[in-house]
């Protein structure tokens, strides 16, 4: 992501701030919004009366909509992220602390059993002794439960948390892409509604 720098028109007024370089296309196919320079010009090719943007205005408005969404579920995907990552992490350590005491690098400090507490919902939690071993079973949804050896729990928890960790990194970026989108899809319909009512205010005053 480039720094921010802004630009401004031809009549010297900021218009917008952009996060992304010019040349930057979005992995996942955001589509860009593309700043109107020339409103003038812009209008001329969209409509023969200058002074009535309405449909003009409502395509805009109709694309500023979409990513209105669009970001909202990008949003819900990385709250639901944001908690099944921490899941991943406590599971991975869980498992790695089963290894440690079971199959530690000195095979005479291996333990036979291992006592626990460990919640069966939001306000129940029980203790547990775990006898030595060198399976577990991991619930893979859907009513799945899978067994594996420690090793390969730990292989694919690992796998999961880097996807995770991957995916989180992409929904960041799609965030802040379409927040930039917005923006400048925001700044367009206002310079395209002000060319309108300027239009007009030119017709009336060419009428007295």
């Amino acid at each position: 992501m480039s720094s921010s720098s802004s630009s401004s028109s031809s009549s010297g007024s900021q218009y917008i701030i952009q996060d992304f370089p010019n040349d930057y296309v979005n992995p996942r196919r955001i589509p860009k919004a593309d700043f109107i320079e020339d409103v003038e010009a812009f209008v001329t090719k969209k409509t023969t009366d200058p002074t009535d943007v309405t449909s003009i205005v409502r395509d805009h408005q109709q694309k500023l909509q979409n990513y209105m969404y669009f970001e909202m579920r990008l949003n819900e995907s990385k709250e639901q992220l944001k908690v099944k990552l921490p899941e991943i992490k406590k599971t991975i350590e869980a498992l790695k602390f089963l290894q440690q005491s079971f199959n530690p690098e000195d095979e005479t400090e291996a333990l036979k059993e291992v006592d626990s507490h460990f919640k069966l919902d939001e306000t129940v939690f029980v203790d547990a002794t775990i006898p030595k071993t060198d399976k577990v079973a991991l619930w893979l949804g859907c009513n799945v439960m899978v067994e594996y050896t420690l090793d390969e729990a730990l292989q694919l928890l690992e796998k999961n948390k880097q996807i995770a960790d991957q995916r989180l990194e992409e929904l960041n970026e799609d965030i802040a892409y379409l927040k930039d989108q917005k923006t400048t899809t925001e700044v367009n319909i206002s310079r395209i509604h002000n060319y309108g009512v300027k239009k007009r205010n030119e017709k009336k005053n060419e009428n007295k």
